[in-house]
């Protein structure tokens, strides 16, 4: 909450930067599609076990796992009668932060600490059921290894690529690793080779500025959608008027209605062209 009252009188809004306005409005499923009140209130848990495309970006099906599925059965097997403050007081967040995030459809990163302190509250029942006898223990810890190997396969389509084995065993450096990955910094690598201190670089939708030489003399511009002549004339309105030593554009922006008028500021041979960004220094009018 500190954060929020911080931030309300700061800018008048606790929410920024997201918008007031629809803080309060439900919203489409990731998918696309739109749930009625009773899916986002009564089948959401369903929904985010077994349907996880529509709350999360996620290759799997299954974002939570099944931790919740196997386990929940011990909350009722651990009955209690009495519950202590801190319990009440997290049990009471769970079910506000729900009621709240499942009437807008809410995606699943966003519920994080929720799902952690709910994943703290079911681990203590687990425990106290595990410990009642051998078979049990037994039974906990198979289900457990099973949860941690299935959370292990999303993980490594999200987190792991086939050059990274490459870069751990030695066969790929540094470079090498980044320029099989990143179509953002073949091209910098080539700036960074052929630029000397101080020359200054136009840059449109290569953002990748960290890995240039000197970053503040590396500017990105960001233009959305397909090539149209109003970019072409925002392009060479930039160009002439800022006269950078190296331009870097994206290939499917080389048409000739902008590389002609390019041509006569001086930018006129790449020294670099791939299918993704083409990068042109500027020379001398006349030569």
């Amino acid at each position: 909450m500190f954060w929020h009252v911080r931030t309300y009188v700061l800018i008048g809004n606790p929410i920024y930067p997201a918008n007031l306005d629809t803080a309060g409005k439900s919203h489409s499923a990731v998918d696309g599609s739109r749930p009625s009140i009773w899916t986002r209130h009564l089948l959401y848990p369903w929904v985010a076990h077994f349907d996880g495309h529509k709350v999360l970006e996620s290759p799997s099906a299954n974002p939570l796992g099944f931790y919740f599925v196997f386990f929940c059965v011990c909350w009722g097997l651990t009955r209690r009668r009495d519950y202590s403050r801190a319990d009440l007081g997290v049990i009471a967040f769970l079910v506000i932060y729900y009621a709240y995030w499942v009437y807008i459809w809410g995606v699943l990163r966003y519920a994080i600490a929720p799902i952690l302190l709910a994943a703290l509250l079911l681990a203590e029942r687990v425990t106290t059921v595990s410990q009642q006898n051998r078979s049990a223990r037994r039974v906990t810890a198979v289900l457990f290894a099973y949860c941690v190997g299935f959370a292990l396969l999303p993980t490594l389509i999200l987190q792991v690529n086939a050059f990274q084995f490459s870069y751990f065993a030695g066969s790929l450096d540094r470079a090498g690793y980044l320029r099989a990955t990143m179509a953002d910094y073949r091209p910098i690598e080539v700036l960074n080779q052929h630029a000397a201190p101080g020359e200054r670089t136009l840059s449109v939708n290569n953002c990748a500025a960290a890995y240039a030489y000197d970053p503040s003399k590396f500017r990105c511009v960001r233009l959305t959608g397909e090539f149209s002549d109003e970019k072409a004339f925002l392009i060479h309105r930039m160009v002439s008027s800022t006269k950078p030593d190296f331009l870097m554009l994206p290939t499917e922006f080389s048409h000739d209605k902008l590389l002609a008028p390019l041509n006569q500021l001086g930018y006129r041979t790449p020294i670099y062209q791939d299918d993704r960004f083409l990068l042109i220094p500027r020379t001398a009018i006349g030569r």
